[in-house]
């Protein structure tokens, strides 16, 4: 019960002195893939690397291109790789997000 005890005492304060990079950002540019670019570049990152990462996206018709398009700028793509599993996701932020008046509000996280 005492290993428990400290294990999990440990564990609360590890998490709380953990310093962590923010990687998310609203202002991160909407990078399309290019399969010309060296491997590792921005428009053309490794999937290899282990963690968070930013991401590139592919254009698609009647989505981010051509008549009556819809505007996806405001989604930011992302990338996790966490031992061999791998995700790409896109992370929106809402309008209010940058405003000097909504500095400690709190926003919901939704998940689907």
């Amino acid at each position: 019960m005492i290993r428990i005890l400290l294990c999990a005492s440990f564990a609360c304060i590890f998490t709380l002195s953990s310093v962590s990079q923010n990687v998310f950002s609203p202002l991160d540019a909407t990078i399309r893939w290019d399969s010309t670019q060296p491997l590792g570049s921005p428009a053309n990152p490794n999937p290899a690397i282990t963690g968070l990462q930013k991401w590139v996206s592919v254009a698609t018709n009647s989505i981010s291109t051509g008549s009556n398009a819809f505007d996806v700028t405001s989604y930011k793509a992302y990338y996790i790789n966490v031992s061999g599993r791998r995700l790409s996701f896109r992370l929106k932020f809402p309008n209010s997000y940058n405003n000097p008046e909504s500095i400690n509000k709190k926003y919901p996280v939704m998940l689907f």
